[in-house]
């Protein structure tokens, strides 16, 4: 649900110099680094078979309740490489829209957690420069346990009082070493209101991370598992 306290940490400000697509850089735990953008061409990794592309919606409302501070959808798509078989996490924030002020929201920022709850992957990021979308990244960094992934956008201009059309981010691109993923990760997406300095944020669930080859049933499944299996195995004695 929707929750208006912490505050996403403000974006590095850093003099970047044009440069042409390139590979994504590695990010490791506890690292930090810059992305460039990057295309098929220049790293043809992360092209692949979609092997699940959702939406899922976010609100973040204002602290009096009559209105958000931005709608929209995230692009929740994972792909399967062609080149090393292994899966590709793809982020976007898409069909954005405000029924607060005009010209003043921003999305400066979005955060990925629970990604190491099944393993510590590895992983590569930058964003998508052959893709849909306007704003690409100005950096990414990844807690010191691996779980949490983080990216700053270059600022995301969102429509307000229904107008639109709205900016929408590039594919945040996150390949791994993974062959398997659940629907499991959390993804909190972070903002500011230029205008009054307001900062806000939401999250939602169900989003692709990384996993083991096979996730064990829980216990409380497993045993209900082994239940079953029992009364049919003596239902089946009793008939002799």
């Amino acid at each position: 649900m929707i929750t208006l306290k912490g505050i996403f940490p403000s974006a590095i400000a850093l003099s970047l110099c044009l440069a042409s697509p390139s590979q994504a850089a590695t990010l490791n735990p506890g690292g930090l680094i810059f992305p460039t953008g990057t295309t098929s061409a220049a790293d043809p990794d992360p092209a692949g078979s979609i092997v699940q592309d959702d939406l899922e919606s976010f609100g973040a409302i204002v602290p009096s309740g009559l209105f958000y501070y931005a709608l929209g959808n995230v692009q929740d798509r994972v792909v399967r490489s062609a080149t090393t078989g292994d899966l590709v996490f793809n982020l976007r924030l898409r069909d954005m829209t405000s029924t607060y002020k005009a010209d003043s929201i921003r999305i400066t920022g979005i955060e990925l957690g629970n990604f190491a709850a099944y393993g510590l992957f590895d992983t590569d990021v930058d964003f998508r420069l052959d893709g849909d979308g306007d704003k690409g990244l100005l950096s990414a960094s990844r807690s010191g346990d691996g779980d949490r992934l983080s990216f700053v956008f270059d600022p995301i201009f969102i429509s307000g009082l229904f107008q639109v059309p709205s900016e929408e981010s590039l594919f945040v691109s996150i390949k791994t070493d993974a062959t398997h993923w659940v629907n499991e990760g959390r993804l909190t997406i972070f903002g500011v209101d230029n205008e009054t300095g307001e900062r806000f944020q939401t999250s939602i669930g169900g989003i692709a991370i990384p996993t083991i080859a096979a996730i064990p049933l829980p216990a409380p499944a497993g045993l209900l598992f082994f239940g079953m299996v029992s009364l049919v195995f003596l239902r089946r004695r009793g008939r002799r």
